[in-house]
């Protein structure tokens, strides 16, 4: 008896262990292994942007691509499709297909019916001339020389009159309500501003205090660092412009000549003087690694400023 419960406390540890390295490989692999992006794009006429991030040899991959048809992204993991579609799973996609499918066929159904009804049914495609005729019924009282208006456009009229009618007395019932509404939202507005305003000494000792500029300090050491590290690796930008003024081309340039000295990457900037045009492509990628992310996540999460601000900004 006590060599089975042995036996089983030992297979019970085996597999505990084997969970416990699995999970301490894939922490690893999370940490360690890269997480590359690439993203291009260019502008002509048309214009067209992808993304493309990928994890351990593209086996989570996701894409995203913009241009003039919209936005659409897949997300693939071993290479099985989760999202497509402009965002819909699979199980939604068939749905929306199944959806399509049965709009189009009723669709079909009511344009058939419509071809199927007989012609003195399709007099509504000159409604023009329904009004002609009755101006000209009202102006010739005895008929002569004039058509009488047929019962279907006589009850036509009648009905659009009806509904307007209808449609203005709701509108006038409402309006009371509207204006009720209306003047709550004002009073509303007009609270949230006298509340700002009487607080307005508050938060400008707030912002002056110490406690806010080593909060700010901290933040914008910190956030550089992780900046440093997410930032691309490669940058290439080529871009085409020009302006109707050849003054106001010459002065982008020259700003974008200055700028361009603090940014990374390669840069060709071509002015034209002769006439106004925009062109370009640009093309950007770099890698995240988690671990790297930690350290400077951490001073932040632990650094007391920080949450002394994070907290009184939510009062």
């Amino acid at each position: 008896m006590i060599a089975v419960i042995l036996l089983i406390l030992r297979t019970i540890g085996i597999v505990l262990l084997w969970i416990l390295a699995i999970a301490v490989i894939l922490l690893l692999l999370v940490l360690l292994v890269p997480v590359p992006y690439k993203a291009s794009g260019f502008y002509n006429e048309t214009y067209q942007i992808k993304a493309i991030v990928s994890w351990l040899l593209h086996l989570v991959h996701f894409r995203v691509d913009f241009d003039k048809a919209g936005l659409t992204y897949k997300l693939r993991i071993a290479g099985i499709p989760l999202l497509t579609e402009k965002g819909r799973s699979r199980k939604q996609s068939r749905k929306h297909k199944q959806h399509r499918h049965t709009t189009e066929t009723d669709s079909r159904e009511e344009s058939a019916a419509e071809d199927s009804q007989p012609e003195f049914m399709e007099s509504d495609e000159e409604p023009d001339s329904g009004w002609q005729e009755y101006f000209e019924t009202a102006e010739n009282p005895e008929g002569t020389g004039t058509a009488e208006i047929p019962d279907k456009k006589k009850r036509n009229v009648t009905g659009g009159l009806k509904d307007f009618f209808r449609r203005v007395s709701a509108f006038l019932k409402s309006f009371p309500d509207r204006m009720r509404r209306f003047r709550k939202s004002l009073e509303h507005a007009g609270a949230k501003i006298r509340h700002l305003w009487n607080e307005k000494e508050k938060w400008e000792a707030f912002f002056a205090s110490e406690t806010f500029h080593r909060a700010f300090e901290s933040a914008k050491k910190y956030g550089l660092i992780l900046l440093k590290r997410i930032r691309p690796r490669k940058i290439e930008v080529t871009v085409h412009y020009g302006f109707e003024d050849p003054s106001a081309t010459g002065k982008a340039f020259g700003v974008f000549s200055v700028i361009r000295t603090y940014l990374p990457g390669t840069y060709n900037v071509t002015p034209d003087f002769n006439e106004k045009c925009l062109e370009g492509d640009f093309l950007l990628s770099g890698r995240i690694i988690l671990i790297q992310m930690i350290p400077p996540l951490w001073h932040l999460y632990r650094d007391k400023n920080i949450r002394r601000c994070y907290h009184k900004l939510r009062k």
